[in-house]
């Protein structure tokens, strides 16, 4: 919960917060110094990208967010957290119930700027439509350094629908994938081993 504390840098009037399982795959000047134009609100605090969870696009994902700072707004979000009865699973849920998708304070942006990998998976068509838009990739079901390190993206193959992450049994229940399924929502990792390698 350290990372809500970004909000609080008063001596930048908006704050990009990037997990460490996203990497940038285009440039991000127009979420960097036209922040404002995301924001265009006084009331909006944050904007982020909406999460695809449980079959449905029901909360916003907090893996990439863009901050108006405040250390008023920033106080109260601490002091929220500290007196809460709840205990959150995550910043994400714990922001969610503070600021939800419909207030007034959050301002949803487009898909590409929080590109969630598992909706490759699950939402193949919507991730089609999407891919050429892309901003920042967030690695959410198997992280880009879980996956086997390729430099190149995976040749495409005329096959049925992988269905990652479950398999339909003899008795029609759904069975656990083995982790060691390699191309399960590993489709982007190259992306981020080449993004590894530039690094060092």
């Amino acid at each position: 919960f350290c990372k809500l504390a970004v909000q609080g840098l008063v001596e930048y009037a908006h704050v990009l917060l990037m997990d460490v399982d996203t990497i940038a795959v285009d440039s991000l000047d127009g979420l960097l110094l036209e922040g404002g134009r995301h924001l265009p609100r006084p009331a909006q605090t944050l904007a982020a990208v909406m999460d695809f969870h449980g079959g449905r696009w029901s909360t916003y994902n907090t893996g990439m967010l863009l901050w108006r700072t405040s250390a008023a707004l920033v106080a109260r979000l601490f002091s929220l957290l500290r007196n809460s009865t709840t205990r959150h699973q995550s910043d994400q849920t714990f922001l969610n119930g503070v600021y939800g998708k419909r207030s007034e304070a959050v301002s949803l942006l487009p898909f590409g700027c929080n590109a969630q990998t598992h909706v490759e998976v699950q939402l193949p068509e919507f991730w089609a439509t999407h891919s050429t838009s892309l901003r920042v990739l967030h690695f959410t079901q198997r992280k880009g350094w879980e996956c086997e390190e390729v430099h190149r993206p995976p040749i495409p193959l005329n096959l049925p629908p992988r269905h990652c992450g479950r398999l339909l049994g003899k008795s029609g229940r759904n069975l656990p994938v083995p982790s060691t399924d390699a191309d399960c929502f590993c489709a982007e990792s190259y992306r981020w081993w080449n993004a590894y390698r530039h690094a060092e």
